[in-house]
C-alpha cells in the first residue's frame, strides 16, 4: 500500500489554490455569474519507480481542479493553455 500522501511513488510541487469565480449555466440556457466561489487546485507531479505503463512514468503531469471538476494534461499542453490564456487576456 502507498503512503497516503503519494510520496513513495510521486514527485509533486506544492499544491497551490486559486479562488475563482464562475459563471453557472442552465439548461434553458440562462446564466448566473459568479453563481459560485471556489478554490482551483494547481501542481504538477511525476511518477517515479514502476508503475506499469513507461510513459506515465516519463510524463510531468499539471493538475487543475477542485473538489466537483478537475483535468490532468501533460507539461506540454499545459503550456500550449498559459501561452494561449496570455494571448488572449492580453487582448
Amino acid at each position: 500500500m502507498y503512503d497516503p500522501n503519494f510520496s513513495d511513488y510521486v514527485h509533486a510541487t506544492e499544491p497551490t489554490p486559486i479562488p475563482v469565480v464562475s459563471m453557472v449555466r442552465h439548461r434553458d440556457g440562462t446564466a448566473i455569474i459568479g453563481g459560485e466561489v471556489f478554490d482551483v487546485v494547481l501542481f504538477q507531479y511525476q511518477f517515479h519507480g514502476n508503475q506499469g505503463d513507461a510513459q506515465l512514468a516519463t510524463e510531468e503531469w499539471v493538475f487543475v481542479g477542485s473538489d466537483d471538476t478537475a483535468f490532468t494534461v501533460t507539461r506540454e499542453s499545459a503550456g500550449r493553455i498559459y501561452r494561449l490564456l496570455g494571448s488572449v487576456l492580453a487582448n
